[in-house]
């Protein structure tokens, strides 16, 4: 018989503000398994988690240390580096589901940078294609689903990176979503069908437009139109990670919901 938990959390980049957390971590470390992913900058402050069952150092891997050396080589290749982190948790957490007969029912990416404070995930209704996420900082579905996620870090350097041509966004459940919760401002409309007549001159404006066009821009055929984009300088992202990867998760079929009730989520920094 298999030995079930409500779900496992990854944590990963850098250990940074973990111990302010410290009420988050105590809420969620009875129903749900703690896994890391991290730099070797960050090794020595693992003692101050000693709940998490297995972490991953990058750096003491050596294919890992060279693909992502390899990505650092590249422009805006570190903004890939947190999509390998997360193919590595999943190969992390899978090795343990096997080793001590574990299923889990959700899970979980956060980082240790974000204040969550009393935000709980215990509560959460997940149904088979509901994606929660507050951008791409912290997210979390059914743990079926983590594979297709975790499928991002080589979809995102096949079909996002350095791509500015148009390619089919599947918007046919924006209905059931919830707007704030991502990039939907940032993501790569067909601009003969945003700005017609002519461009939105607000996001209230393009919000308006896209959730009436939404079957129109669904159907576009990939490639024929320009692109409009709401962000600045949108010409000059190599790699736009957060509407990347909400793009990645529309064309899979998620529904997008808001994981924690903050709509900006405090990040602390150095």
């Amino acid at each position: 018989m298999k030995n079930y938990k409500k779900g496992c959390i990854l944590i990963i980049g850098q250990l940074r503000f973990h111990l302010l957390n410290k009420i988050f971590f105590e809420n969620h470390k009875n129903d749900f398994d703690f896994f890391a992913v991290i730099d070797s900058n960050s090794e020595e402050k693992l003692d101050d988690l000693s709940f998490i069952k297995e972490f991953f150092i990058v750096e003491k891997n050596l294919k890992e240390l060279k693909d992502q050396k390899k990505l650092l080589k590249i422009k805006d290749g570190h903004k890939l580096l947190q999509w390998q982190k997360l193919k590595i948790g999943y190969r992390l957490i899978e090795k343990y589901i096997k080793k001590n007969n574990i299923e889990y029912e959700n899970f979980f990416k956060i980082r240790s940078d974000i204040l969550y404070k009393n935000e709980m995930l215990h509560n959460l209704k997940i149904n088979n294609n509901y994606f929660y996420m507050n951008t791409d900082y912290c997210f979390g579905s059914m743990y079926k689903n983590f594979s297709i996620v975790s499928n991002f870090y080589i979809e995102a350097q096949k079909d996002f990176y350095n791509n500015f041509k148009f390619f089919n966004l599947n918007l046919s459940n924006l209905d059931l979503c919830d707007i704030e919760a991502a990039r939907f401002f940032w993501l790569k409309y067909p601009y003969e069908i945003i700005c017609n007549p002519q461009p939105p001159k607000n996001l209230q404006e393009l919000t308006t437009r896209i959730i009436k066009n939404k079957n129109l821009i669904t159907k576009a055929e990939t490639n024929k139109f320009k692109i409009y984009c709401a962000r600045k300088n949108w010409e000059n992202i190599i790699f736009p990670s957060e509407p990347s990867f909400l793009h990645f998760l529309l064309n899979k079929n998620f529904i997008i919901k808001r994981l924690f009730s903050n709509k900006k989520m405090i990040i602390k920094r150095n």
